[in-house]
């Protein structure tokens, strides 16, 4: 497990360093198939890149009106991955688990993190960008939900 700290300002999980963020990871691990959690109607990746690179990209999130935004490049998957039973999770489907400011507003970190090793293959990754406890964009989430 790698943990990495930073000025706010390189911070991976930002609109505008996310999408070179999140190619370098499916670069480095080969990746051909992709989940990012709570990414709704934007998706990191851009249709031309998933194409360019021949992936499986799946938005999650738990609202159907935001994926019925997202567009034909990308596959839906409405679930809500804190509360899924391990029935309705299609079980080592993906490569790559991807969210960004997703995880300030999880309630059982526990049930949410098995979920994801659920949907990871064998030897999958996950990378999750998120506020630090009680810096401005983790209080603002939890104020405005």
């Amino acid at each position: 497990m790698k943990i990495a700290y930073g000025h706010h300002a390189q911070f991976p999980g930002w609109p505008m360093a996310a999408p070179r963020f999140l190619s370098s990871i499916i670069e480095r691990e080969s990746c051909t198939s992709v989940m990012e959690i709570g990414s709704g109607a934007n998706p990191t990746l851009s249709p031309t890149e998933i194409d360019t690179r021949g992936l499986r990209y799946t938005t999650n999130d738990l609202s159907a009106s935001e994926l019925a935004k997202a567009g034909p490049a990308y596959e839906t998957l409405l679930l809500d991955m804190v509360t899924a039973s391990p029935a309705a999770l299609p079980r080592e489907a993906f490569d790559l688990v991807f969210s960004r400011m997703v995880n300030e507003h999880v309630a059982d970190g526990e049930r949410y993190h098995r979920n994801i090793f659920d949907v990871l293959r064998p030897g999958g990754v996950a990378v999750r960008c998120f506020s630090t406890l009680y810096a401005l964009p983790f209080t603002v989430n939890r104020l405005l939900p």
